[in-house]
């Protein structure tokens, strides 16, 4: 079962952000958080790529799993 959670950043009046489907809770997400994500600009380029199933310690590529004919999954 998922622990999902909703990582927000506020950017002046505007707060952005993104949905995690695993590892939600504090323990999970909230150490991760703490330890790899202490940057605004960080948070703010992640959140960017959209929902994700879970965050881990570095920025990676978007990927369209929709997509069934890219490149990346041959």
């Amino acid at each position: 079962m998922a622990t999902r959670a909703r990582i927000a950043i506020q950017q002046g009046k505007q707060i952005i952000g993104a949905y995690q489907h695993w590892d939600g809770y504090p323990g999970g997400l909230g150490y991760n958080l703490v330890d790899n994500w202490y940057t605004a600009d960080k948070v703010t380029k992640a959140i960017k790529l959209g929902d994700s199933s879970k965050w881990g310690s570095f920025i990676g590529e978007k990927i369209d799993f929709d997509d069934r004919h890219a490149d990346s999954y041959d």
